[in-house]
């Protein structure tokens, strides 16, 4: 099976971040503040783990240039 270890950072960060809102919905803040400091911990300090994120949000996020205004750049 082949995989995408970007695209399984980006999952498991999205899989963090929903657990820790369900926390606070549900007002379970002790269990939220567990689960957010595991995103503190390996998404913001600089981890093997943020820096696979932030290639990954990168490409998610940012604005890709389509092939008809590249084509047109050329010119």
């Amino acid at each position: 099976m082949k995989h995408n270890k970007q695209k399984n950072v980006g999952v498991l960060f999205e899989v963090l971040n929903h657990a820790v809102l369900d926390e606070v919905a549900q007002n379970n803040i002790p269990k939220a503040q567990k689960l957010f400091s595991l995103l503190r911990e390996n998404f913001v300090k600089t981890t093997e783990i943020s820096k696979a994120y932030k290639v990954y949000s990168q490409f998610l996020y940012s604005e890709a240039l389509s092939l008809i205004h590249i084509s047109r750049c050329r010119r």
